[in-house]
Parts: C-alpha cells; structure tokens; sequence
C-alpha cells in the first residue's frame, strides 16, 4: 500500500463578520491589507486586516504546529496508520478552531 505525506497547511484566514473592519476604509487602499500582528505566546502569529479578517500562522514550536498529513493513494483497505493521522488532523483543527474563535472573541470583545 502507498502512502504519500505533505505537511498539513499552518495558516487560514477567518471573516467573523463584514460589519467589523480594522481601520478605516478608503477606495485607494487593499481591504487585505494588514493593519496588526501580534504573537500569542509561541502558539500563533496573528494578523488583522483592514476587511476585518484575521489570519492565524501556527507556529512550528507551539502546540497547535503543522503535523504530516498522510494520504492512501492506492484502493483498497486503509493502513491504520493512516486512518489514525486522519483523526489526528481533525482534533488539530478543532483545537485550532477552538483557539480561532477563543482570539476573535477576545478582540471583539474588547472592541465593543
């Protein structure tokens, strides 16, 4: 059985809402621009762009870094292995999700 690996994706971009926008808005300027970065401990760099946007990049030495991800190319049954990364990667995104919306929740917190 052939299994090829790539390394999970360490960022993504969250829209909370389209009211929201850091800074203000003009014709002239890029709403992807970013206005802010911060790092949380060493979990993520977080950016804020003038859309409103906030990209998260999990950080190699945090606890939410990119892990390999495994695929089964060939039909047939799955390695356990394989299946196993499969649920490796989900509980990752759900903590990174989890992480996502503990941040954004604090910043629009303090905003309003």
């Amino acid at each position: 059985m052939q299994v090829t690996s790539r390394r999970f994706p360490d960022r993504f971009l969250i829209v909370p809402n389209h009211e929201q926008f850091f800074g203000e808005v003009r014709n002239e300027e890029n709403c992807l621009d970013i206005i802010e970065a911060f790092t949380f401990k060493n979990t993520a760099k977080i950016y804020l762009t003038r859309l409103g946007a906030i990209g998260f990049h999990f950080l190699d030495d945090g606890s939410l870094r990119s892990i390999m991800q495994l695929r089964s190319v060939e039909p047939g049954m799955v390695p356990e292995h394989v299946t196993q990364n499969g649920d490796d990667i989900l509980a990752l995104q759900g903590s990174r999700l989890g992480f996502a919306n503990f941040i954004s929740a604090a910043l629009f917190g303090r905003f309003a």
